[in-house]
């Protein structure tokens, strides 16, 4: 595969910084081609910096608003926004999180957002996270029919895509324009834009913008009467959604290809797609969307002469209008409130240069004054109250996301990650203590033969007790952690081979165990690959090597049995030497 290029650690950064822009650039395009790519970058999660690492959390967020996870994308770009170390990441999270909002109809949090974002702006920002930022600012502004800023944000993007001369930046400002037109009811304009959109984004491979500009553009088809060409344009739009996975655009197609076949009294076409459109589009919460589809399932409905659908549809899309209407309302106030928000400072101090102004309103002026003091204590206080609680909400989080990030969530013992991190701070201090460090690589015998024959629920409960068992045989200074499948590893300090040897008889004991805590009387047993060093300069990814091959060592010779490294003085002229025991 394309990242099999990362072979020798020392080299790892500038293939993994390739890869990481190779998969930006795929961003939009092929949702399974993104997830392959990322997939093999994650295999090196352990080396990526810091900043990497940032980057990717940004792309993982980007697949789940497409899968419709937006819960996900939310945590993601949340914690993203405040890395202030990385602006350009947050103004990419910014970006994402508006256009999350926007979606859900969280219309205060996505003009907040919006506030935010253009608020990090500078002339040193990105570029691209600039585009990012007028684009997606022009998308809310237009879902909230607010055209003339619309407008304004819409031509620093296109200014900036022209400016980058990017093709990718270019074609999704020309889609936000088409759109903007398509609004305005301006249908011919439209046309035109969306051709030559749809055109400009196939040329370079923009499936995601090419599916989102040819459903408007079925629209358009579709108010001028041109029913066969919109018809195949829309399915040609919802096949590329369906490939990229964009469940939002989904739901635009289904309900543009409904009305289309009730527009062309194809009564029975028009109901299966409107059925399309509620189904996903009621799990994502798309009410002017459901709004539409649930009018079409009701009129097909009724002309098909099943009242009682259309009756249950007809009563869904009056629950779906009042949702609708409520949005509507909610997104026009939430502009409002952003807007006085960005600008409460500078009404205060015209206000009270007005009162000042006005000397038969002195003493009404001294009342309110007074008011104001007594209504600005209490604010304070209960806004010291709610940041008391989320400070203390927020460190719970903290603390729950860190565990999270430390432990494996089938066994509660340390992830691999956390755990090669903690052994890697003890095993540098036993090198300065010139004190020895072992490593432990266990493998469950005959694991995926538990699975296959008792299910995987069994196998779960096998890992767990397995975990709990090398938890109990170990001391308060050793280190376990599940690295794999049915892979564990012992992180030994301070720990020579005759104590590193009673820790493993221990577990193997332990292991025992397991058939009497368990109903199907499973016999578990284990193969464990001992290595150890003391002082020297060998790096712990060696050590750990030197275990997996004893480990390796152990599995080949019949397994549920130990094996400890050995090595000559000249480990490179000199083959490995095993202790095997039973």
């Amino acid at each position: 595969m394309w990242f099999y290029c990362f072979a020798a650690a020392a080299e790892v950064s500038v293939p993994l910084e390739q890869a990481i822009n190779e998969l930006e650039a795929e961003r939009w395009k092929s949702r399974h081609m993104q997830q392959q790519k990322l997939d093999d970058i994650l295999r090196y999660q352990s080396q990526l910096t810091l900043q990497q690492q940032t980057r990717i959390n940004i792309i993982q967020a980007q697949l789940a608003l497409l899968d419709g996870n937006y819960g996900t994308a939310e945590q993601l770009a949340s914690a993203i926004a405040q890395r202030t170390e990385f602006p350009n990441s947050q103004l990419a999270a910014y970006s994402l999180l508006m256009n999350l909002a926007n979606l859900r109809g969280q219309y205060e949090t996505a003009f907040y957002y919006m506030y935010r974002g253009e608020a990090l702006l500078t002339p040193e920002s990105d570029p691209r996270r600039r585009y990012e930022i007028y684009s997606s600012s022009a998308n809310l502004l237009i879902n909230a029919q607010i055209y003339d800023q619309a407008e304004s944000r819409l031509a620093s993007a296109q200014g900036l895509a022209k400016e980058i001369a990017d093709p990718k930046l270019s074609c999704s400002a020309q889609y936000v324009q088409a759109k903007l037109a398509y609004l305005r009811q301006q249908y011919e304009s439209a046309g035109r834009l969306l051709q030559a959109q749809i055109e400009q984004c196939r040329a370079i491979n923009e499936s995601l913008f090419v599916g989102a500009g040819l459903v408007w553009y079925g629209r358009t088809q579709a108010y001028e009467e041109q029913h066969e060409a919109a018809q195949k344009t829309l399915f040609e739009a919802l096949n590329s959604l369906q490939q990229n996975g964009f469940k939002a655009g989904i739901v635009k197609a289904n309900l543009s290809l409904a009305e289309l076949y009730l527009r062309t009294n194809q009564f029975d076409l028009a109901l299966q797609y409107a059925k399309e459109s509620i189904a996903m589009g009621a799990k994502l919460e798309q009410w002017q969307d459901l709004v539409g589809a649930y009018q079409v399932a009701a009129l097909a409905a009724e002309r098909l002469g099943d009242l009682d659908d259309a009756l249950y549809y007809e009563r869904l899309l009056q629950q779906a209008s009042e949702q609708s209407l409520v949005q509507s309302k909610a997104i026009r106030l939430a502009y409002l409130k952003a807007r006085f928000s960005s600008t409460a400072e500078q009404q205060k101090i015209t206000l009270f240069k007005t009162e000042n102004e006005l000397a038969s309103l002195r003493k009404e002026a001294a009342l309110t004054h007074r008011w104001l003091i007594v209504l600005g204590l209490f604010a304070t206080c209960c806004v010291c109250a709610l940041l008391f609680v989320m400070l203390i909400r927020s460190r719970k989080e903290h603390r729950h996301y860190r565990q999270l990030s430390q432990t494996d969530s089938l066994t509660n013992i340390f992830n691999r990650r956390y755990s090669l991190e903690l052994a890697e701070k003890r095993y540098r201090a036993c090198l300065v203590e010139q004190t020895p460090f072992t490593v432990v690589m266990i493998d469950v015998d005959h694991f995926k033969s538990v699975n296959d024959t008792f299910g995987h629920a069994i196998g779960d409960q096998v890992l767990k007790h397995v975990a709990n068992q090398l938890s109990l045989a170990i001391r308060k200074r050793d280190i376990v952690g599940r690295t794999g499948g049915e892979e564990f590893a012992l992180f030994l300090p301070s720990s020579d081979e005759a104590q590193t040897k009673a820790v493993v008889e221990r577990c193997r004991a332990n292991l025992a165990t397991i058939r009497d805590k368990m109903s199907q009387q499973i016999e578990v047993t284990a193969s464990f690959g001992i290595a150890s060093a003391t002082g020297g300069k060998l790096p712990l990814e060696a050590l750990i090597r030197r275990a997996d091959e004893a480990l390796y060592d152990a599995k080949s010779a019949g397994r549920n049995r130990l094996v400890v490294y050995r090595s000559g003085k000249d480990v490179d002229s000199q083959p490995s030497q095993y202790e095997v025991m039973l």
